[in-house]
C-alpha cells in the first residue's frame, strides 16, 4: 500500500482532520487569502489544495505566500504554465489530494465558522452517505457588486440550496427539472471512493459556466447524496464586480452553455447505462431546446409556434447527433410539424368557414361558462374547476355530514364528494345513503366488514378511491365556507410547481357544553384562527411547522395535488390521534405547499360536546399520543434519508420527554429540575430503548443540557 492509498484509508471512517479543501483560482489575488484562512479556521481541514490557473493578476505571488506561511496549504499549476479552466484545476486538486473526503471553495468566497459540523455528523450516522450537500449564502463587496448581480439573470438567487429535503434516490430528477433550488459546490463534501463511479469533471465543457452543475448531477445519478443544513449557510459566495455567473451576455450565450452542459449529462448518463437518468436528461435537453433556444426575429415573426419549435427541433442534432437515436426526439419532431400543417399553414385558407366559426362560437361558450363558474373573474381558465376531490370520513355525525357535504358540493371546483363511513354508533351510514342518493357527486364507501378504522384509515381509503387531480379533506362536523377554493385555484394557475395550497380555519361554537369542554382541554381559543402568523416559503415551511414558531394549519384548510401521496405516503393508520399532524409534516417535508388566505377562514371547525380531540385525556394521555406522533414520523424520515428533520423531530421528541409541566407530583417535590429531566430521559429511554443508537440523541442531549431552568440550573447537565 503506498503512503497516499494508506493515508486515504485511515481517514474515511471520520471526517476530523480528513478533508482536503480544492482551491482554484484564477484572478482572486485579492480574496485567495481569506477563503484559504477560513478553510484551514475548520478543524476538520486535513490540507488546503491551491491549483493557479495562469491568472494575469498576482495571484500566483500570493498562492506561494500561503503555501510558505501555511504548512496545510500545497500549490500546483497545470503543466506548462497554461490556463485550463476551473473545472481541470478542481480535477487537479482532486487528484493531487491525499484525504478520504474532499470539498470545494472558490478562490473569492469562504467558509463559515462550523463548515464541517453537520456533514461530519451525517457522515457518521449514515456510513453509506456518499455527500452531503449544505445552503451556500451571498456576499456583496459592494453596491456595485449588487447591482451587477440584481441586473443578471442571477437577481431571485440570494441562498443558493435545495428548498426541501429530497431522497437520495429523487435528487438527481429534482435537480434535473429545476424548481426546487441547486447545489453550489462550496456547500459539497464528498468522498473520495465516489470518484470512481462518477468521474471527474468534464474537460469538454471547462470554457461554460456549468462544469460544476454536470459534476454535481453525476455524483447524484450514482451515489447516495444527503441533505445537511439546507435553511442555513455554510459558506458565502462573493458577488463582486469579477464574478463571471453575473457578467452581461447574450441569449445566444447562455442557451449554447445550457445545452452543452445538457448534452454532456446526457451523453454521460448514455454511456454509464443509467436508463432513467437518460430518460431524464434527454426530456430536459428538448425542454431547453424547444424553450430557451433564440430564433432570429424576423423568423420568430414569420410563422407559428409550432414552426418555431420544428425549426429549434431540426437544429438540435447539430448540438447532439445521438438525439437521433431517440424516439422521443422523432415524436416531438413529428408533433410539431403536424402542428404546422394543422394550424400554421392551413389556418388562413381554411375551405370550411362555417366549422371555423362553429369553433369560435365554441370558445365564446366556453369562456362564458368558466366565467359564470368563476365569479365573473374571466381571466381564471383554471385547471381547479371541478377537479376537487373532498374527502370526508364519518364517524358519528349523523347531525352534522349533511351540511358538510352540501358546503361542499356548493363550491364550483368540488368533482366530487368521497363519504367514507366508519361503522358509527348512531345513524350517520343511513343518512350517508340518502346523501348519495340525492346527489351525484356523492360516492360512499366503507371498510371491509364494515368494521371501525379510524380517522386515518378512512382518509386514505378516500383517498385511494378520488379520481380527481386534486384533494382536499373535510371532518364530517365542518363545513366550508362561500369561495373555498378561489385563492387555491389562482395560486395553482399562477405557480405550476405548486403542489398544495394551506389556508386558515375559523371556528363554530355549536354550544355553551361544548365551548366548556373545548376550554377544559386547553385547545386554542375559539376566537383565533388556526393559521400561519407570517407567510412562509415552502422550503422553510417544515421546520416551521415542526418548530411551532409561527403557527399551524388544518387539514380542512389544505388542497393538495395527488402526486404529493406518491412522495408522502397515505396516513398512518396506526396512530388514533395525530394521523393528520404526522401527515401534514411528511406532506411539507416532501413537497412545496404554498399559503393562501391566512388572515380569515375558508372553512369551520364547529365546536361542540362531541369532539375527540376536546375529550378528557390525562396530562400522560396526551404526551404519550405525541410521542406516538413523534415516533412514528421519525421512523418515516428515517427510511426516507431525511438527515435534517430527523434531528428536528428528535429535538422535539426529548423536549416533550424533559416537560416540567407533565411530571406532575414529581416537580412538586424537593428534587431539582435538573434531576427530574435526567428521570425523564432515562424513563424515555427504558421506553423506547431502540433509540439509544439514534445518532441523533447526542446532538439533542447536549442542545437540551445548554438550557435553564427559571432557578439558573442547566437543562440536562449533570
Amino acid at each position: 500500500m503506498t503512503k497516499k492509498e494508506a493515508t486515504i484509508s485511515a481517514s474515511t471512517s471520520t471526517l476530523t482532520s480528513s478533508v482536503s479543501v480544492v482551491i482554484p483560482v484564477y484572478n482572486a489575488a485579492h480574496f485567495v487569502a481569506e477563503a484559504v484562512e477560513s478553510a484551514l479556521a475548520q478543524p476538520e481541514t486535513a490540507e488546503v489544495i491551491l491549483v493557479e490557473d495562469a491568472s494575469p493578476d498576482n495571484s500566483l505571488a500570493v498562492c506561494r505566500t500561503l503555501t510558505e506561511k501555511y504548512d496545510k496549504v500545497r500549490l500546483y499549476q497545470h503543466p506548462g504554465g497554461v490556463n485550463r479552466g476551473a473545472g481541470p484545476s478542481r480535477n487537479l486538486g482532486m487528484e493531487k489530494s491525499t484525504c478520504g473526503f474532499i470539498a470545494f471553495l472558490d478562490a473569492d468566497d469562504y467558509y463559515l465558522p462550523g463548515r464541517f459540523r453537520m456533514a461530519g455528523s451525517i457522515f457518521t450516522s449514515s456510513p453509506n452517505c456518499d455527500a452531503v450537500y449544505d445552503a451556500v449564502g451571498i456576499h456583496f463587496e459592494d453596491d456595485r457588486a449588487r447591482q451587477r448581480w440584481l441586473s443578471s439573470n442571477m437577481a431571485s438567487v440570494r441562498m443558493t440550496t435545495v428548498t426541501r429535503c429530497v431522497p437520495p434516490e429523487e435528487l438527481f430528477g429534482v435537480l434535473t427539472k429545476g424548481g426546487s433550488g441547486h447545489i453550489h459546490l462550496d456547500g459539497l463534501v464528498i468522498k473520495r471512493s465516489i470518484l470512481e463511479a462518477s468521474g471527474y469533471m468534464n474537460d469538454e465543457i471547462a470554457d461554460t459556466l456549468h462544469e460544476d452543475t454536470d459534476f454535481i448531477l453525476k455524483l447524484a445519478a450514482v451515489g447516495k447524496m444527503l441533505p445537511g443544513s439546507i435553511d442555513k449557510p455554510v459558506a458565502m459566495r462573493r458577488a463582486h464586480a469579477e464574478n463571471r455567473v453575473s457578467a452581461p451576455r447574450s441569449a445566444a450565450s447562455v442557451y449554447r452553455d445550457k445545452m452543452r452542459l445538457r448534452v454532456a449529462t446526457y451523453r454521460w448518463c448514455r454511456r454509464a447505462g443509467l436508463r432513467e437518468h437518460q430518460r431524464l436528461s434527454f426530456k430536459r435537453m428538448l425542454a431547453t431546446c424547444e424553450h430557451e433556444k433564440p430564433l432570429n426575429p424576423g423568423v420568430a415573426g414569420a410563422v407559428g409556434k409550432s414552426a418555431q419549435v420544428a425549426l429549434k427541433l431540426f437544429s438540435l442534432p447539430l448540438d447532439c447527433v445521438d438525439v437521433l437515436r431517440e424516439r422521443r426526439y422523432w415524436y416531438e419532431l413529428g408533433s410539431s410539424c403536424w402542428g404546422i400543417m394543422r394550424n400554421d399553414l392551413f389556418k388562413a385558407e381554411a375551405k370550411d368557414k362555417d366549422k371555423v366559426e362553429a369553433k369560435v362560437k365554441a370558445k365564446v361558450k366556453a369562456k362564458a361558462k368558466v366565467k359564470a363558474e368563476t365569479g365573473g373573474d374571466s381571466t381564471l381558465t383554471s385547471t381547479l374547476v371541478s377537479s376537487v376531490s373532498v374527502v370526508i370520513p364519518v364517524y358519528n355525525a349523523a347531525r352534522y355530514v349533511t351540511q358538510a357535504v352540501e358546503s361542499a358540493l356548493r363550491q364550483p371546483e368540488t368533482a366530487e364528494v368521497i363519504l367514507v363511513e366508519d361503522a358509527s354508533p348512531d345513524n350517520a351510514l343511513e343518512v350517508c345513503r340518502q346523501l348519495e342518493a340525492t346527489h351525484d357527486k356523492v360516492r360512499l364507501f366503507r371498510h371491509p366488514n364494515g368494521e371501525n378504522r379510524g380517522a386515518g384509515a378512512s382518509r386514505n381509503l378516500g383517498m385511494q378511491k378520488s379520481s380527481c387531480e386534486f384533494i382536499a379533506f373535510l371532518d364530517a362536523d365542518d363545513y366550508y365556507l362561500p369561495e373555498r377554493f378561489t385563492t387555491a385555484r389562482r395560486i395553482f394557475e399562477a405557480n405550476s410547481d405548486c403542489e398544495g395550497v394551506y389556508e386558515a380555519v375559523g371556528y363554530y361554537v355549536e354550544d355553551e357544553a361544548g365551548l366548556v369542554r373545548w376550554q377544559g382541554a386547553g385547545k386554542a381559543s375559539v376566537e383565533r384562527l388556526t393559521t400561519l402568523s407570517e407567510r412562509v416559503s415552502p422550503g422553510e415551511l417544515w421546520e416551521a411547522l415542526i418548530s411551532g414558531r409561527c403557527g399551524y394549519f388544518h387539514l380542512d384548510g389544505l388542497v393538495l395535488k395527488r402526486n404529493v401521496l406518491e412522495k408522502s405516503g397515505y396516513m398512518a393508520e396506526g396512530l388514533r390521534l395525530h394521523q393528520d399532524t404526522e401527515f401534514i409534516l411528511r406532506v411539507v417535508m416532501t413537497s412545496a405547499l404554498s399559503p393562501g388566505r391566512l388572515d380569515e377562514p375558508v372553512a369551520m371547525v364547529r365546536v361542540h360536546d362531541q369532539n375527540r380531540i376536546s375529550a378528557p385525556r390525562t396530562v400522560r394521555q396526551k404526551y404519550q399520543d405525541r410521542m406516538l406522533m413523534w415516533m412514528e414520523l421519525y421512523g418515516w424520515s428515517k427510511r426516507r434519508h431525511l438527515g435534517p428533520a430527523q434531528q428536528k423531530i428528535m429535538d422535539q421528541m426529548l423536549g416533550a420527554t424533559i416537560s416540567i409541566g407533565r411530571m406532575g407530583d414529581l416537580s412538586k417535590g424537593k428534587l431539582t429540575r435538573r434531576t427530574l429531566r435526567l428521570y425523564q430521559l432515562l424513563t424515555w429511554l427504558g421506553r423506547y430503548p431502540r433509540m439509544v443508537l439514534e445518532p441523533q440523541l447526542g446532538h439533542s442531549v447536549r442542545a437540551l443540557s445548554r438550557m435553564r431552568g427559571a432557578s439558573g440550573e442547566g437543562g440536562l447537565g449533570t
